[in-house]
């Protein structure tokens, strides 16, 4: 019943939208679930040929694959919680809980800047200071970016 339901979801909101991501525990099905319901091309990441048709630029083979992909273990590149894309720029997240932050809780954001994938990074963090940790990496706290939705980044200094 339980596998029923999660086929039947994905297989609408593949319908729905352009990208569906599967998350869930090690071992739970995910890959199985995305092979077997869901039309496309399979790239698996931690397969190197699979993974050398992105490793160069992202952004270039996307645009050569037409059909519908579909991303295994994409975990294997930089880990940001969450990138939103505005006016030419991919802004990462990381989101912490924690009411102090350090260089260390912004290296999935490092490797996203290094990779391409994000052009600015930010820490979100439950503290009341904002401060850089890092070259477009900042600390933010919760509280100021949700006062400041609109323009979480300082930008460029």
């Amino acid at each position: 019943m339980i596998y029923r339901f999660a086929q039947l979801l994905v297989q609408t909101f593949a319908e729905q939208f352009p990208a569906v991501l599967i998350v869930g525990a090690r071992q739970c099905g995910k890959t199985t679930l995305a092979r077997h319901f869901l039309r496309g091309t399979y790239f698996d990441l931690e397969k190197p040929s699979d993974y050398q048709v992105f490793a160069g630029d992202v952004e270039l083979a996307l645009g050569r694959l037409e059909e519908p992909l579909i991303l295994d273990e994409a975990q294997a590149g930089a880990e940001i919680d969450l990138v939103i894309e505005r006016g030419g720029q991919r802004l990462g997240y990381e989101f912490k809980c924690a009411s102090s932050v350090s260089r260390s809780d912004a290296s999935g954001l490092k490797a996203g800047l290094a990779d391409g994938v994000v052009t600015q990074g930010a820490v979100v963090y439950f503290g009341t200071h904002r401060y850089d940790l890092d070259d477009r990496i900042e600390a933010v706290p919760a509280e100021t970016l949700l006062a400041e939705s609109s323009e979480p980044f300082r930008g460029p200094s």
